[in-house]
């Protein structure tokens, strides 16, 4: 046998350490002394040294048979993952304009713009085109960004949402609607709409009320309490919420002001809502050198676990079988101009467009999808690293974008590799 290249083995106390597998995802306690076995002993050695131990070790990965290739399990992972052709990702931008101006929006919004009605009659081409030509299509995600996606809700988002509903219907296809809207234009009109359709919204919250106000306001009435109460309006009527944690250093104080503001929320409704705690990008760099912060968000999480709300956190890696949508194969963005893209987590401009949808929903790929997607784990560093299982090599638009830079995509240490294995293990072991 022989040791998983996907062991991590970090000492944890005077006398215990954690040995964690990323491909199987299963920790384990040890004794310093059994883990010094570990680190010391060939495997042949071990199981002949300590039968108990190996066998420990192979139930949780930690010891593999010397002709199990890992690395191509993990890239069949990945590629099952990725290129599962039995759901198609559709992100729409009905607009690039927005009803507020937060201070960390990478976008560039674009005021009074908006989809043509010629526009959504290709978007709903493009879908029909989809389910057309995929035979094992199973499942469709429409997903709205934007801008703020609720602008003329009317004009954009509900008639696809009709056209999309009415296409899925006869095709006896799943559909799923989801919005990553900031909450304020919630309507009864438009949850109405919306009912008996499998819909998600993903709502943000810029840290507590004044903090929040000071970021989200029209004229000088801040949004706060409205959208904490169309969250609310959302949940008690069965529509999942990702409630977004936006903080800072200069917000993280105010967080356990937060959960209070969800005391008059039924339990029952409770379960609609997870609660995701995101450091707004502007303010990562402080992130590993400010306890205080991690401290107050780690309360202000215990608060809402308290209330039963599921709880979520930036920190704590997912796996390669939870990859983000711009990784996968069957997926397309549309902006409101027609420009096609594969990831939200940018402007928008024309010259980082991929291609484009014509008026019978057709996509000229301008820079083809392969050569984009082919990019993610191609290198070889992350072949033999601790955590690509979790990592996958980084996301494919990162890759792109650091295609002339060797190396790992992120720059870790191997202190920060420890960090993520223990971030991992806290919040799914020790804090619950």
């Amino acid at each position: 046998m022989k040791y998983s290249v996907y062991n991590n083995l970090i000492p944890i106390s005077e006398d215990k350490s954690l040995l964690y597998n990323a491909l199987s995802d299963k920790f384990m306690i040890l004794t310093n002394g059994l883990g010094s076995l570990v680190g010391s002993l060939s495997p042949d050695e071990l199981v002949g040294t300590n039968r108990g131990l190996a066998e420990d070790l192979i139930s949780v990965g930690a010891l593999v048979e010397n002709d199990e290739d890992e690395v191509s399990k993990l890239v069949k992972l990945i590629h099952d993952t990725d290129k599962d052709i039995t759901h198609y990702y559709l992100h729409v931008n009905p607009t690039l304009d927005c009803n507020f101006s937060c201070w960390y929006c990478y976008e560039n919004h674009e005021k009074g713009s908006r989809m043509t009605p010629e526009m959504v009659k290709a978007v709903l081409s493009n879908l029909e085109n989809k389910i057309q030509t995929s035979d094992e299509l199973k499942t469709i995600t429409l997903s709205f960004f934007g801008g703020e996606p609720l602008l003329r809700f009317r004009q954009v988002a509900g008639p696809i949402v009709i056209g999309a509903t009415k296409i899925c219907n006869e095709k006896g296809l799943r559909l799923r609607i989801h919005f990553t809207s900031n909450g304020f234009l919630i309507s009864e009109e438009i949850i109405s709409l919306l009912s008996g359709h499998e819909t998600s919204f993903q709502i943000t919250l810029d840290g507590s009320k004044v903090n929040h106000d000071k970021t989200r306001f029209q004229g000088s009435i801040g949004s706060y309490d409205r959208i904490v109460e169309n969250v609310k309006m959302l949940a008690r009527r069965g529509i999942r919420v990702i409630l977004r944690i936006n903080y800072t250093s200069k917000n993280a104080a105010s967080l356990e002001e937060i959960p209070r503001s969800f005391l008059n929320l039924d339990k029952d409704a409770r379960k609609y809502v997870q609660v995701d705690f995101q450091r707004v990008w502007q303010d990562s760099d402080r992130a590993n050198k400010d306890r205080a912060t991690e401290t107050a968000v780690r309360e202000s999480m215990d608060a809402f676990r308290e209330q039963g709300f599921s709880v979520s956190y930036h920190k704590v890696k997912g796996r390669v079988t939870e990859s983000c949508y711009g990784d996968h194969y069957n997926h397309l963005l549309i902006n409101y101009n027609g420009d096609v893209f594969h990831c939200t987590a940018r402007n928008f401009s024309k010259k980082s467009r991929l291609g484009y949808l014509t008026s019978d929903g057709a996509v000229v790929w301008e820079t083809p999808l392969q050569d984009v997607l082919g990019l993610k784990f191609s290198r070889q560093c992350c072949h033999q690293c601790s955590i690509a299982p979790l990592c996958g090599g980084g996301c494919t638009q990162r890759a792109l974008e650091r295609s002339a830079i060797p190396g790992c995509l992120y720059d870790y240490t191997e202190e920060d590799i420890k960090r993520i294995v223990l971030d991992r293990f806290e919040f799914n072991f020790v804090s619950r």
